[in-house]
């Protein structure tokens, strides 16, 4: 479960630049920079729940 967690915390901030070329290119800038704005304010919120949940994991 921890190695899931690590790579989809690796993997997620690349889905930003890769759904802005998409979107930008399908429908309009307009919706591909608020995607953008939105994985941006998003991957950190889920990489500090996932590092807190693997902290948390972590025996002391």
């Amino acid at each position: 479960m921890q190695t899931s967690l690590l790579i989809a915390t690796i993997t997620l901030p690349s889905l930003v630049f890769i759904t802005f070329g998409y979107i930008g290119s399908h429908f309009g800038l307009a919706q591909a920079s608020s995607q953008t704005n939105t994985l941006i304010v998003a991957d950190p919120i889920l990489g500090g729940i996932t590092r807190l949940a693997l902290f948390k994991a972590t025996p002391a």
